[in-house]
């Protein structure tokens, strides 16, 4: 008798709670519309599996009038038009749609479902949690990979910090759309007190991107010491010794402030995978 009893009021607990909208509904109470675009056949699980861009030969067809346009939000569905998660959508890019969150992720936290600002805070929140788990910074090194694109699904966004300096590159539209969330975020982490914007231009071309539009590349090089950093021996006759730590000025590190084109002996931390016993980038 009691065990049935607990059963009824268990049954009468997730009777009464509120179900989680799913992704479909929520785009339906979009005030802005939300179009769809619809994958082709086998082409699905791919996305299910992680890989977060939908290039354009896995697009069958987009829904929605008007057409979306570079930098809107859209839902991504299967053939059966069910959406499997939502993303930025590009159409000049070869990657059609970015996903940020799929189906499942939208029930764990529906705050962030179709509201880039949320979805910003969260994702840069968890990956300065994440390194600062791993350790970073530390008394060995405060320069660092705090934001690594797909890596902690951002695609397109890469931060590094350099002390107190974030340098942040830009590789796709929606990043340079957002440019504004991105950097309050930022400013809300404690470590942080520049802010350096880059956009990679030949990247961003290929985006659609006008870059008349663009400023040139603001660079803060406040005359101070960063504490640590990555700088390159070239006397060592050890190659493992050509990557030591050592007092490096901040003006030092402004080769490395191009991470797409820095060379290999570079004073930029690019990897974690470094810090773990990895070869150097």
């Amino acid at each position: 008798m009691l065990l049935t009893g607990r059963l009824m009021l268990r049954s009468l607990s997730v009777a009464s709670s509120p179900s989680t909208p799913t992704l479909q509904e929520i785009a339906s109470n979009h005030p802005a519309g939300v179009a769809k675009v619809v994958l082709k056949k086998g082409k699905t699980q791919l996305f299910k599996d992680g890989s977060p861009m939908v290039y354009s030969g896995a697009v069958d067809r987009v829904i929605g009038r008007p057409p979306p346009t570079t930098g809107d939000i859209v839902l991504v569905a299967d053939g059966s038009e069910k959406p499997i998660g939502w993303g930025f959508y590009n159409s000049t890019s070869m990657f059609r749609v970015r996903l940020m969150q799929l189906e499942e992720e939208t029930a764990q936290d529906p705050s962030s479902a179709l509201n880039p600002d949320k979805l910003l805070e969260t994702r840069i929140a968890a990956a300065a949690m994440l390194r600062q788990n791993l350790g970073l910074p530390s008394a060995h090194t405060n320069a660092y990979r705090l934001v690594n694109s797909e890596g902690d699904r951002l695609s397109g966004l890469i931060v590094d910090i350099f002390g107190d300096l974030a340098v942040i590159a830009s590789s796709a539209a929606w990043v340079q759309m957002y440019q504004h969330q991105i950097m309050d975020c930022l400013s809300r982490l404690n470590i942080i007190k520049r802010i350096s914007w880059r956009p990679t231009v030949e990247i961003l071309k290929e985006e659609g991107l006008d870059l008349s539009d663009l400023k040139k590349p603001d660079l803060i090089i406040p005359q101070t010491r960063v504490k640590e950093g990555i700088h390159p021996d070239p006397t060592s006759g050890d190659p493992s010794d050509h990557w030591k730590l050592s007092f490096l000025s901040t003006s030092d590190l402004v080769p490395a402030l191009d991470c797409q084109n820095a060379p290999r002996h570079s004073y930029c931390v690019f990897s974690l995978s470094y810090f773990l016993g990895g070869d150097p980038p």
